[in-house]
């Protein structure tokens, strides 16, 4: 039984250095993307009726807040969700602020958007070359955009969701 204990013990140890590892491998990534420019391409953005309709990534000289996202992911559920709640309780402009998801048909998002009551804009990425762009690679993964520059990304759940939303919406 002793041994069975410290299997475990060992293989819990090895399994959090893991992904202690891989957090600093893409925290390296993200870094080296601070700064680089983003072009503004065009969005599939879903329209209330299961359309969907180009519009610009990015509004001119505005902030904004992108993330990537999948129906299928439970952090992405769980951040969305978030945001929904900083938009009902008026902390959050939902013009600020687009989710993006990934390699996945429109429909399967417009349903799933509207069975969560999203009322921020949603965009579709059908064939990843939005998210490529980003070199996005794991939802959910935040970006945050300005003067048409990346300031910061992240992918994983954030703890601090709000109040990263709140500071990087106030700073010059």
């Amino acid at each position: 039984m002793k041994l069975l204990g410290r299997v475990f013990s060992y293989f819990t140890w090895a399994l959090l250095a893991f992904l202690v590892v891989q957090k600093i491998i893409v925290w390296n990534k993200e870094s080296q993307q601070k700064g680089l420019p983003v072009q503004n391409k065009l969005v599939q953005v879903i329209q209330a009726n299961g359309t969907t309709a180009l519009q610009p990534l990015l509004n001119a000289n505005q902030k904004k807040i992108l993330i990537f996202w999948a129906t299928w992911c439970a952090p992405c559920k769980l951040e969305l969700s978030r945001v929904q709640s900083m938009i009902d309780n008026h902390t959050l402009d939902p013009h600020k602020v687009i989710a993006i998801s990934l390699y996945e048909d429109p429909q399967l998002v417009w349903r799933t958007s509207q069975e969560r009551k999203y009322s921020f804009p949603i965009g579709v990425d059908p064939r990843g070359e939005i998210s490529q762009d980003f070199k996005v690679t794991g939802t959910p993964t935040t970006v945050y955009v300005a003067d048409e520059k990346i300031q910061s990304i992240s992918t994983g759940l954030s703890l601090l969701l709000e109040k990263s939303f709140k500071g990087f919406l106030a700073s010059p």
